[in-house]
């Protein structure tokens, strides 16, 4: 009878095994295990977890970093500098219609705004009994201009490791999955607020 190929996610178990299972040996021995772990890392990054999905949310870890690293004096997140900087460049802009230009779903633009507002970076004002005008503070606009050029640099830093024309590659493709994959988000990118 033909023997059954063992599937990944076995294969990875029985390395870890090996590489906690004491024996005698000495050097002989660590060195399995350091071979065996090595296996076991590789079979889990690029095997079992060897997905787009997986390194696009490690690359968003690392790029989450970079910036929080960057902007660390300011207390803002991405998101929430960008939220800031849309309003900036739009003064009077409704919280539905700023949600549909970054993407982010209703429950979560609220959320940023109500901590906006708590650090006194936006102000609301009423516009129809159902919507506000959000406006940026001046001290948003001064910390959005001391932060400007800390948060650019986060680009480079994050695609360093790239030649200039692999970055411009990357960034081209990263565009096309986006744009071509949008309606697949739970919150898509839609400027006109309409159904697609």
């Amino acid at each position: 009878m033909a023997r059954t190929a063992k599937p990944a996610q076995a294969q990875a178990v029985e390395k870890a095994n090996l590489v906690e299972k004491p024996e005698a040996g000495g050097k002989t021995q660590a060195r399995k295990n350091s071979l065996a772990r090595t296996e076991l890392e590789t079979e889990v990054l690029y095997g079992l977890l060897g997905h787009p999905g997986h390194f696009v949310r490690r690359l968003h870890q690392i790029s989450v970093a970079i910036f929080l690293k960057q902007t660390e004096k300011y207390d803002l997140t991405q998101v929430q500098f960008a939220t800031l900087e849309t309003i900036n460049f739009a003064p009077g802009i409704d919280q539905s219609t700023l949600g549909h230009l970054i993407a982010l779903d209703r429950q979560t633009i609220s959320n940023v705004i109500g901590r906006l507002v708590d650090k006194g970076l936006v102000h609301r004002e009423p516009r129809d009994g159902r919507t506000n005008a959000l406006f940026a503070t001046v001290k948003a606009k001064t910390i959005l201009r001391s932060m400007r050029p800390l948060a650019g640099s986060v680009g480079g830093i994050l695609l360093a490791p790239l030649t200039e024309r692999e970055r411009k590659s990357f960034v081209r493709m990263l565009i096309k999955l986006v744009e071509s994959n949008n309606q697949l988000s739970r919150a898509p990118y839609n400027p006109t607020g309409k159904d697609a």
